[in-house]
């Protein structure tokens, strides 16, 4: 099984082509309206325009009940450069985004976890702008310019299909890393090596700015909000995965999976959850009130994705499952442990072979120093819970109407919001934690 292609909602590199001699058999909705195909293809230009919209509703629970529209527009633009102008093994990319409405995690939900995949702030903004060139015969290549981890780091295939960010960049990542690490929607400046010794093995390397908006505590998406910064001085975040790639079966029905084993290291500085520079608990009187601070912060991961079952000869459908593991340290950082997993069925009606269902969980742990504070807090004779772990369960289906358009209803259940952060719906109470929350979505996604 090749690496898996990124959650974050920048559509695949593809060209625009005819794709069928009607409006419904086109591979994108207005086909090859200008002629021009043929020609860019020779020249190896390839340009997508991909349009995904959606509608989400929190039904109970959380801080309140609400409605919230997201629009995410995706534009791409590819250049191979042996077609272009005879210079082998090199390709320019560049997206940008267009995102506008509003998201339901924080001001709905008051989860840890990100509902939605493409959920940011209003901006028209530049995501990628990087060149790769390949060396060793193609078993290698480096990438150069601005771009976002999640975009080959931390993937499982079958968790394509669920609409939740947190099976894309993990919730811990997002959670401890500065301003949610390079992640969508904010790419960073960085340097990305990979090589491929066999076929089953592929070992990835990468440096980033390790802060995507160093500057003040503002919305990073504000301080940053054309993705023109390219800033440098926000520390070094490095990340590191080994992939083993293999298929089991018989060529007919065959089964492949990938296992991945990594870990990510950021140099910044980084507040203690529970102590003072004295050593003393921040909800002690005697305490200066002000975190330690402490330098660095680390995480290692494992992931499994693995084809379970397929139909005969039909290597695009059947039953996949997926499961991810990842820890960092106590002191420093809110989340500690991330669990999540799921499955995946394409074709499960013989009727509608492209469509895809899946059941997918999380569990984002609350670390034991933060857990602590919360003791603290509590014996002072304060009345709030504790925060334990908040959890994600997401049921989905992605309907392919056509090869250019999907329709995906959604259904999210979170347990325990925010680890169980105190308040809950219709009032502001300290001592009762966020009920939990029901989310009914539906996202359209249209390929130009």
């Amino acid at each position: 099984m090749p690496p898996a292609e990124a959650q974050t909602p920048v559509p695949k590199q593809t060209p625009i082509a005819s794709g069928g001699p009607g409006l419904w058999d086109r591979a994108n909705l207005l086909g090859d309206p200008l002629g021009t195909a043929a020609w860019t293809d020779s020249h190896g230009i390839s340009v997508g325009l991909t349009l995904a919209s959606e509608v989400l509703r929190t039904a109970s629970g959380g801080f309140e009940l609400s409605t919230h529209v997201q629009n995410e527009a995706v534009l791409t633009f590819g250049l191979d450069t042996a077609h272009a102008f005879g210079w082998h093994g090199g390709r320019f990319f560049a997206s940008g985004l267009v995102i506008s409405g509003s998201g339901v995690s924080i001001d709905g939900v008051g989860s840890l976890t990100t509902i939605s995949s493409i959920e940011a702030e209003h901006s028209i903004r530049l995501f990628d702008l990087w060149y790769e060139q390949t060396f060793l015969g193609g078993r290698a290549s480096l990438r150069l310019g601005q771009m976002a981890a999640d975009e080959e780091f931390l993937l499982t295939g079958s968790s394509e299909v669920f609409l939740n960010g947190g099976f894309g960049w993990p919730t811990l990542a997002s959670i401890d890393l500065p301003n949610s690490g390079p992640t969508y929607p904010l790419a960073t400046p960085g340097m990305l090596l990979k090589v491929q010794p066999s076929a089953n093995l592929t070992l990835l390397a990468a440096l980033f700015n390790g802060n995507p908006s160093p500057d003040g505590f503002g919305n990073p998406q504000r301080t940053n909000r054309f993705g023109l910064n390219f800033r440098t001085d926000g520390g070094a975040f490095t990340i590191a995965e080994l992939q083993w790639h293999h298929e089991f079966g018989t060529p007919a029905r065959d089964r492949p999976g990938t296992f991945k084993l990594g870990a990510w290291w950021n140099t910044n500085t980084f507040l203690d959850q529970h102590l003072d520079p004295n050593g003393l608990s921040l909800a002690n009187i005697n305490s200066t009130g002000f975190p330690a601070q402490r330098r660095n912060n680390w995480s290692v991961y494992a992931t499994a994705d693995q084809v379970l079952w397929r139909p005969s000869n039909a290597r695009e459908q059947g039953l996949s499952m997926f499961l991810r593991w990842m820890a960092a340290p106590d002191d420093r950082n809110e989340v500690s442990v991330e669990v999540d997993g799921g499955l995946a069925f394409r074709g499960l009606f013989p009727s509608r072979p492209d469509d895809t269902i899946g059941l997918g969980f999380g569990w984002f742990k609350i670390s034991q120093a933060a857990r602590a504070l919360d003791r603290d807090l509590a014996a002072l004779g304060l009345r709030r819970p504790i925060r334990s772990a908040e959890g994600l369960l997401e049921a989905t289906y992605q309907a392919e109407i056509t090869k250019w358009l999907q329709i995906q209803p959604d259904f999210q259940y979170i347990i325990r919001p925010g680890g169980g952060v105190p308040g809950s719906e219709g009032e502001q109470s300290l001592s009762t934690p966020l009920r939990n929350s029901e989310i009914i979505a539906i996202r359209s996604t249209i390929t130009f």
